[in-house]
C-alpha cells in the first residue's frame, strides 16, 4: 500500500484530505517564497514563511505518522531556525 492508502486506512477521510490539500497548497505557496529569497526586502518575510510552512508539515506529518517527511520537514525547519537566528542569507 501506499502512504495515501495507508492515511486512509488509519485515520478519517476528512483529517487525510484536509492534510493533502492543505499540504498542496503548501508547496505551491513555496515555489513563491523561494522566488521571494533573492529580493532583499522580502528575504526575512520569506525564511519565516518558510519555516512556518515547514513548521506545519513536520507537526501534521507527524501527527498522521509519516515518518520520513516528519524528519526531512524537521531537518529543513532546523537549517531555517539557524539562519533566522544568525541572520545568513541562503546562497
Amino acid at each position: 500500500m501506499g502512504v495515501k492508502s495507508d492515511l486512509y486506512a488509519n485515520f478519517d477521510f476528512e483529517i487525510v484530505d484536509e492534510f493533502l490539500d492543505h499540504y498542496s497548497m503548501m508547496v505551491e505557496s513555496m515555489d513563491i517564497m523561494i522566488l521571494d529569497l533573492s529580493k532583499p526586502d522580502m528575504y526575512n518575510q520569506s525564511i519565516n514563511e518558510l519555516f512556518r510552512v515547514f513548521h506545519n508539515i513536520k507537526s501534521a506529518s507527524g501527527y498522521l505518522n509519516i515518518t520520513k517527511m516528519a524528519k526531512l520537514s524537521a531537518f529543513v525547519e532546523d537549517i531555517l531556525e539557524q539562519i533566522r537566528t544568525n541572520h545568513t542569507s541562503v546562497n
